[in-house]
């Protein structure tokens, strides 16, 4: 791209010099947007925090860092994902790469909440195990059916409301499954296959999101759902859109800039949603920040903070936000470390049952695919779950 007579990297040149996570910095963003949503939780789960302290909360005015964390993964989610139908061409390999990324480690964390609830309960066991309840709360959240948190007779902690909430963070993933559904949906139909109509499709989506929520309720229909739901359609449209986008700090300034001059105004939280957006590609694409020793635990650190945190409250009940953050922090990196390696590299080994599809697309010019060769791009993270 030119502008102003100099040439400018575009999104999609940097896609395909920069695509594995030893390349760019996406491990890293997960796992800064992790450690957001344990330290956001925390004042929410401490029984002496106060949301109101949270730094983005008191300081910046934009929500709480928690949701923050989400919007990063979110962003991150939409444009991985979107990435990873598109040079796969093949809607049987996709679903199969997602429920491998997502669900071991999902069933092995449901068990274990189910396990502690039975350890810490007051039901005896032969009570807890026959109850319905138990095995509502496993099976429903399972198959994604409907996001339950309490077990019968668990109150983990005093916190009037979240005491007895197993993993208040599941819900997440709830909605990040659905928009696997529509990828999936719209990769089989080849609305992925013209950049135009993906991107026309997109705004659509954005579109209802904001003026007919009602209108997405394959999604949720809730406020926060719909919010995230919104940051996994912008990183889409980065992605479909990757060879028009330039990569430029300046831009990246300017939408800070645009940032502190919405300050109290209604165009704050547009502003603040494109340079979170645009931030956290161009910070994926930006100089790699190298990690010794580390390997993708975020969605691990992700599933297990909350529970993490609510038995450091249990056995701690006057420990404060930051502190609990940093506790949280540590255990859950801790479980991070083990679901990774006994359970998600593990089950992500498994890819391949169905074949390895006849090409690879890529976008070219303005709007057409165009197919290359096996191999040529297969060298593509798409498959890792920023949730």
């Amino acid at each position: 791209m030119m502008a102003l007579g100099i040439a400018m990297r575009t999104i999609g040149d940097l896609v395909d010099s920069r695509s594995s996570d030893g390349e760019n910095n996406f491990l890293i963003l997960r796992l800064v947007a992790a450690a957001l949503v344990i330290y956001g939780h925390s004042f929410y789960i401490s029984n002496t925090g106060n949301p109101a302290e949270d730094f983005t909360a008191r300081y910046l005015g934009y929500t709480y860092s928690g949701e923050v964390g989400l919007e990063i993964f979110f962003v991150v989610s939409g444009f991985l994902v979107v990435g990873s139908f598109c040079k796969r061409n093949n809607p049987a390999q996709f679903i199969e790469s997602r429920l491998l990324r997502i669900v071991p480690a999902f069933v092995i964390c449901l068990l274990l909440m189910v396990l502690m609830g039975a350890a810490l309960g007051s039901l005896p066991l032969s009570g807890y195990f026959q109850s319905s309840a138990t095995w509502h709360y496993f099976l429903s959240n399972v198959l994604f059916r409907e996001a339950v948190y309490s077990l019968p007779g668990v109150v983990l902690t005093a916190n009037p409301t979240y005491g007895q909430s197993m993993n208040g963070a599941i819900w997440s993933l709830f909605v990040e499954v659905r928009l696997y559904v529509l990828v999936g949906l719209a990769g089989t139909f080849g609305v992925l296959r013209n950049r135009l109509r993906a991107s026309f499709v997109m705004a659509g989506l954005l579109a209802v999101g904001i003026l007919a929520p009602a209108y997405l309720s394959l999604i949720g229909t809730d406020p926060t759902s719909l919010r995230v739901s919104m940051f996994f359609l912008i990183g889409a449209f980065l992605y479909a859109n990757r060879d028009l986008i330039p990569l430029n700090g300046w831009i990246l300034l300017l939408l800070f800039l645009a940032c502190i001059l919405s300050r109290h105004t209604v165009n704050f939280n547009i502003a603040v949603i494109m340079m979170i957006a645009y931030g956290t590609i161009f910070l994926a694409y930006t100089r790699k920040v190298h990690i010794p020793c580390v390997e993708d635990y975020s969605y691990g650190i992700y599933i297990y903070g909350w529970p993490a945190a609510q038995l450091i409250v249990r056995y701690w009940p006057t420990i404060g936000a930051v502190p609990l953050a940093a506790a949280t922090l540590c255990c859950a990196w801790v479980l991070g470390f083990l679901s990774w390696h006994l359970i998600e590299k593990r089950a992500l080994k498994l890819k391949g049952k169905f074949g390895r599809g006849t090409a690879q697309p890529r976008y070219v010019n303005n709007h057409i695919f165009e197919d290359v060769p096996k191999g040529a791009l297969q060298n593509v993270k798409g498959d890792q779950l920023s949730s």
